[in-house]
């Protein structure tokens, strides 16, 4: 029986062109939502079909594969690039980045500042930057009140540490961006009312640390 791998790669790679096409018109989320799962589908099948190091089929369908993992890889950061204009900034009130000391990657006794402060009132409300489910909440003498929310569209953790009172969700609850989350505040190791706001990759606290300015200049209204 002849080998029907090709043959099904491009049968997927047509509808997964169409569906890049599509994304050529910013969607509303909820067509955003319903486009989504059949690409995802496409894009596994294409993987499925991929010539392995070996088959006798993997030199003539050499560039076919290569073409397909492009185009997948394309779609994966045209989802990234969507995820990101959906946000909205964390401090629902009025708020400034202090001095330089405040800044992501400045020295600390014994570490890195991982993330960056962002001053305001006390009490100025904090609210979630896109659609994420809450991971962990807590209190303890360093972080004070803190909360950590995912975001599986950016695939990004958001910390937010020293509110005020302990944090208003629980883990495994879901929140739209601009949802209250907690307020702003002086708890744990903290001078001066401030959020200390980190974004680390993946779902995890612990995950790589970015710089967060760039991305909060970009989600100001």
């Amino acid at each position: 029986m002849r080998n029907q791998a090709p043959a099904r790669a491009l049968v997927a790679t047509a509808g997964l062109t169409m569906s890049l096409i599509t994304l050529g018109t910013p969607p509303t989320p909820v067509a955003a939502a319903a486009e989504r799962e059949p690409i995802e589908r496409e894009a596994a099948e294409i993987v499925r079909w991929l010539p392995k190091p070996g088959d006798r089929n993997a030199l003539r369908g050499q560039s076919i594969a290569s073409t397909l993992e492009e185009e997948v890889e394309r779609l994966r950061r045209a989802e990234r690039r969507r995820a990101l204009r959906q946000a909205v900034h964390p401090v629902a009130a009025r708020y400034d980045y202090g001095e330089s000391q405040g800044r992501f990657g400045v020295a600390r006794p014994g570490h890195m500042h991982a993330g960056q402060d962002i001053f305001g009132a006390d009490g100025a409300p904090l609210v979630a930057i896109r659609k994420s489910v809450v991971i962990e909440t807590g209190s303890d003498g360093g972080r004070g009140n803190y909360i950590a929310l995912h975001s599986p569209e950016a695939d990004e953790t958001y910390v937010y540490l020293h509110l005020q009172e302990p944090a208003e969700v629980r883990p495994g609850e879901t929140v739209g961006a601009g949802d209250r989350v907690g307020s702003m505040g002086c708890t744990g190791s903290c001078s001066g009312t401030h959020l200390h706001f980190e974004v680390r990759a993946g779902k995890s606290l612990s995950g790589e640390a970015r710089d967060p300015l760039p991305l909060l200049k970009q989600w100001e209204a």
